[in-house]
């Protein structure tokens, strides 16, 4: 019997024979009729190991707003809480120079300033220079070559006397609170000061500043870098306490 299927070339469905599907219009098989040929895609590197350093742009732009020079005396800003138009630009508080010296392996910083006058500067806007600057770190010294350490230094408060004590107090009743909190020593060149969570902020004559990291930084080896943020973050406020 299997004999006689093979030799009649019947595929034993009732004794028809297999043919090719033909298109009436002509057209051959459905999958031919439109067929494209497949677009290019990058070729996939399977060997685990992470794009090159040099692979990455270097981060070196810097964007904020356009205003002339805050007053400044002796290398310090003399800004007036109530005139806006004294206030420093935040990113001349903590500057990418500072970072390169403070941060290891630094090869460029990307300087993104913001002008916005919120929480207690809202009712004394509106800013004309950068009241938070973001900078972002490029360096080769991340968990992974695809993210990134990024800086945010906000301008919290310009004030001076009974406001200067209220926005303090309530700025840093929270963080008080954390099993992390750590006041900073008289050394930092702060009237005041704590680290807490990674972020660190102070106070300094009639302003408070606050500096919030984001990211993995690694060890040499390529481990992540543990509580590297308290460690770093501090070293970033005796600069910028002398200029405030």
């Amino acid at each position: 019997m299997v004999a006689a299927l093979l030799i009649n070339g019947s595929d034993g469905g009732g004794g028809h024979d297999r043919k090719p599907f033909q298109d009436p219009a002509g057209a051959g098989p459905p999958a031919a009729a439109g067929q494209q040929p497949m677009p290019l895609v990058p070729s996939i590197d399977t060997t685990g190991r992470m794009p090159t350093a040099s692979a990455k742009p270097v981060r070196t732009a810097d964007v904020r707003p356009s205003a002339p020079p805050a007053p400044a005396k002796d290398g310090r800003f003399t800004a007036r809480s109530e005139d806006p138009t004294t206030w420093p630009d935040a990113c001349d508080i903590v500057t990418a120079t500072d970072v390169r010296e403070v941060f290891p392996d630094v090869r460029g910083v990307e300087v993104v300033g913001t002008a916005d006058a919120r929480g207690f500067l809202k009712s004394k806007g509106p800013a004309l220079r950068s009241t938070t600057c973001k900078l972002t770190l490029d360096t080769p010294r991340v968990i992974d070559a695809y993210s990134t350490i990024s800086l945010t230094v906000d301008i919290v408060s310009i004030a001076t006397g009974a406001e200067m004590t209220h926005d303090w107090d309530f700025s840093t009743s929270g963080p008080r609170r954390l099993a992390d909190y750590r006041e900073l020593p008289p050394s930092a060149g702060a009237d005041a000061g704590y680290s807490a969570q990674g972020s660190v902020q102070f106070r300094k004559d009639e302003f408070i500043v606050r500096i919030t990291p984001l990211g993995h930084l690694s060890t040499p080896d390529g481990y992540p870098q543990r509580g590297w943020e308290a460690d770093l973050l501090p070293r970033l406020v005796p600069k910028a306490a002398a200029r405030l």
